[in-house]
């Protein structure tokens, strides 16, 4: 994230974070702003939307549709308001960074604990939640989990957090044993 990036998106990532805050429901437009940070973050789609051969509004409608169909169908309305601003404005680009900084606004408001768990296979909805429970009891702290697939791991699970590993991998073991067993 480049710091002219950052400075650009700081004023819309304030200003979502404020609508979302009025509506209550900073979380779950959390989660639709990472969706669509992920698609935005797609050159071959940013350049679709940045192509003046596609007109904007029917672009914006087909991605309501889409998301129409799912949890986010309300919340998505707003945020559509959101999009328009940045096509018209030719930020479209910059959604990453709105949300990187959206997702800071959060963690520091609600005094939450963003945790990346790192496994060799993804985890079951169930296992998660058992995870964030026990994390967010031993942590005092409201806990939002990242997860993310590690191929290097063998099995076990790695959590890194305010700077902070805990490697109960199964790979982390086994250097902890060769560290030990060469000294």
């Amino acid at each position: 994230m480049t710091m002219q990036a950052r400075s650009l998106a700081r004023p819309y990532a304030k200003a979502i974070f404020e609508i979302a805050n009025r509506h209550g429901a900073l979380l779950k437009w959390l989660e639709l702003l990472t969706i669509l940070s992920t698609q935005f973050g797609d050159k071959d789609l940013v350049s679709m939307f940045s192509n003046p051969r596609y007109p904007k509004d029917l672009l914006l409608v087909a991605l309501q549709k889409a998301f129409m169909t799912s949890d986010f169908g309300k919340d998505f309305a707003e945020i559509s308001l959101f999009l328009k601003l940045l096509f018209k404005k030719q930020k479209i680009n910059i959604i990453p960074e709105i949300v990187q900084i959206y997702r800071e606004l959060l963690l520091k408001q609600q005094q939450c604990v963003e945790v990346v768990v790192s496994t060799a296979r993804p985890i079951l909805d169930e296992q998660q939640q058992q995870l964030q429970n026990v994390l967010e009891k031993r942590l005092q702290a409201s806990v939002i989990l990242k997860r993310e697939i590690d191929s290097q791991l063998i099995g076990g699970v790695k959590l890194s957090f305010n700077g902070k590993v805990i490697d109960g991998s199964v790979r982390g073991r086994l250097k902890l044993l060769a560290n030990k067993i060469q000294n």
